[in-house]
């Protein structure tokens, strides 16, 4: 069993918390990934956290094999921009340009 078989079966025990329907979404998310990106480009982790407090939902980072630093990383963020007067749901990512620029030298 991999985690996404892992995480459904944690939804129906904690269906009391409203977990189900999040994870219905993910799910969603991600079947539509891996029919555009080949299965064993994207590697699912649900024990990624970020310690930011803006982050509402997921959160995700990207990496590229045989190099071992973060590339890029991002999440779902309901309330950040209503933190500057327009309040909207967002979900977004930030690539390190410099790191990308460095491995493409290597």
């Amino acid at each position: 069993r991999g985690p996404v078989d892992q995480a459904r079966e944690f939804a129906t025990i904690l269906k009391p918390l409203g977990v189900a329907k999040p994870l219905q979404n993910f799910l969603a998310v991600a079947k539509r990934v891996a029919a555009r990106v080949p299965r064993s480009a994207v590697t699912i982790d649900f024990s990624l956290i970020r310690d930011f407090d803006y982050y509402t939902g997921t959160v995700f980072e990207f990496y590229r094999d045989g190099f071992p630093v973060l590339l890029g990383q991002g999440g779902r963020y309901d309330r950040l921009v209503g933190r500057f007067g327009w309040d909207v749901s967002a979900t977004g990512f930030a690539l390190d340009v410099d790191t990308l620029l460095a491995g493409r030298r290597r």
